[in-house]
């Protein structure tokens, strides 16, 4: 509402424009958050580093001056976390990870949404009382618990209070490869869409009679 403008730029770059930003390590990719406003003058950055693979390309600014940043990290050289990252647990593989940034762009807090096995997150958006993301997954458990994994990776939808909990966790799954891709939000009807991609004929896509071809799928959930 204010006009302020989040990025988040994915680079393997530490030097030229991006030797401003302190904290890149540049060995695989790193994202920086940057934040300008109405005016499209900078106000602050913010740096996701580790000597891995970063990528937090899904980003929803908060309303309130912040943003919510989140995507994925996957360790190379390191058993646990390191760099801008050091601290949060790893649970193996590909982690998926949501971090909330304030007006200043400090960490308020983040939410690791992972199993032992590879996980992403791909887009995330604002609700009217926290947050929402989407992604895909072939974990079955600690986060994906509950719903498990029916085969290949499964898409998912996730909600956040605005304390980073989770509030509801739902999947799309079926034996082959599902990735849910996109969402929206719609503060009208109060509800979600998501938009992805399938090789499944069973499950949530037991209607798909396009059994040798990858389809695209739209769904819509309350949030």
């Amino acid at each position: 509402d204010e006009g302020n403008i989040f990025i988040s730029c994915v680079t393997t770059a530490a030097d030229g424009d991006f030797a401003a930003f302190s904290g890149l390590i540049g060995s695989y990719s790193d994202t920086v958050v940057i934040k300008y406003n109405q005016t499209g003058e900078y106000q602050w950055h913010h740096v996701l580093a580790t000597s891995g693979t970063d990528d937090f390309s899904a980003i929803a600014a908060d309303g309130k001056g912040g943003c919510l940043v989140a995507g994925n990290y996957t360790l190379v050289s390191a058993t646990v976390p390191d760099g801008t990252l050091k601290g949060i647990d790893n649970y193996g593989k590909t982690d998926a990870l949501a971090i909330h940034l304030n007006e200043n762009g400090e960490r308020q807090w983040y939410k690791i949404i992972s199993g032992s096995y590879n996980d992403f997150i791909t887009d995330a958006a604002c609700t009217d009382n926290g947050f929402a993301l989407t992604g895909y997954t072939n974990s079955y458990n600690c986060e994906f618990a509950s719903i498990g994994n029916l085969g290949g990776t499964d898409g998912f939808i996730c909600s956040l209070d605005t304390n980073g909990n989770i509030v509801k966790l739902l999947s799309q799954p079926g034996t082959g490869n599902d990735a849910a891709l996109c969402l929206a939000y719609s503060d009208i009807n109060k509800e979600l869409f998501v938009a992805g991609r399938t090789t499944s004929t069973n499950g949530a896509f037991k209607d798909n009679a396009y059994s040798d071809s990858i389809v695209g799928y739209v769904g819509r959930y309350e949030k």
